[in-house]
C-alpha cells in the first residue's frame, strides 16, 4: 500500500493541516467579528414540534462591552426563545412551565354587574402580546408574581379577547381561568381567531371586593391585529 492511500500519508497530512489552519482562521475571525460588531442576530424560522422541540442556548455576555441597542436586540431574543420553549412545552404535554386552566368555567358572584379596569399589582414583567399575529398562531402570556399574598387573595387569572366589531363595538371570543403560580407564569391560549383587530385583558378581582357590584379588575391590556 503506498502512503498515497496510507491514513498518515503526505497527502492526507497535508489536507489536515490546512483543513486546522482553515478553521482557526474561521475561529479567531468570527472572534474578532463579535468584539468589533457584538453578536450576530438569531433567526428562528421554524416551529417545535412534539417530533422535534427546538432548543437554542445564548451565551451570557459581559454587559460593560455592549451596547444598549445590542442588549436591547438580546432581550427581544431571548423573549422569542422563551415563547418557543413555551410552546415546545406545551405539545410536549409538559405542564410545569404552563399554567394550568382552571378546572371549571370561573364565574363571578351574581351580584357583580362591571368592573373598573384597575392597573395589575403584584406582578412584573406583565407582557402583552405581538401587536400583529398570524392566524392559527397561539397567544402567550408571560408574567413574574412577586406578592405571594396574592394567590390566596384574588381569583384566578381571567384572559379575555375581545374583536373589534366597530369603532365602540367589540365581540367577546374566547374567556378563561387559569391558576396562578408564585414567580414566573405562561398562559397558553390556542384559541382559532380569524383576521382582524383585537383586544387580550389578562387579571384578577381580589375576593374581598366581590361584595361590590363594581369591582377592581386588576388588569392589563393590550390590542393586536390577526392576519391571514
Amino acid at each position: 500500500m503506498s502512503d498515497r492511500n496510507k491514513i498518515f500519508g503526505r497527502d492526507n497530512i497535508i489536507r489536515a493541516f490546512w483543513a486546522l489552519i482553515v478553521a482557526i482562521i474561521g475561529f479567531f475571525g468570527g472572534q474578532a467579528y463579535q468584539r468589533m460588531y457584538g453578536p450576530q442576530k438569531i433567526v428562528i424560522d421554524a416551529q417545535a414540534t412534539k417530533a422535534e422541540p427546538i432548543y437554542v442556548k445564548i451565551q451570557d455576555i459581559d454587559d460593560r462591552h455592549t451596547s444598549e441597542t445590542m442588549k436591547s436586540e438580546i432581550k427581544g431574543i431571548r423573549e422569542e426563545i422563551n415563547k418557543i420553549k413555551i410552546y415546545s412545552n406545551y405539545l410536549g404535554d409538559n405542564n410545569q412551565s404552563i399554567n394550568r386552566k382552571w378546572p371549571s368555567k370561573y364565574g363571578l358572584p351574581s351580584n357583580v354587574k362591571g368592573y373598573y379596569a384597575s392597573s395589575i399589582i403584584g406582578i412584573t414583567e406583565a407582557s402583552c402580546v405581538d401587536s400583529k399575529l398570524q392566524s392559527g398562531k397561539p397567544i402567550i402570556v408571560s408574567f413574574i408574581l412577586r406578592d405571594k399574598d396574592v394567590i390566596t387573595k384574588a381569583t384566578p387569572m381571567i384572559v379575555e379577547v375581545m374583536k373589534a366589531i366597530s369603532k365602540n363595538e367589540v365581540l367577546q371570543v374566547y374567556s378563561g381561568a387559569y391558576e396562578l403560580k408564585h414567580g414566573k407564569n405562561n398562559i397558553f391560549i390556542d384559541a382559532q381567531l380569524q383576521s382582524g383587530t383585537y383586544e387580550l385583558r389578562y387579571g384578577y378581582y381580589l375576593l374581598d371586593e366581590l361584595n361590590k357590584e363594581y369591582p377592581h379588575f386588576y388588569s392589563k391590556q393590550c390590542s393586536f391585529y390577526v392576519s391571514k
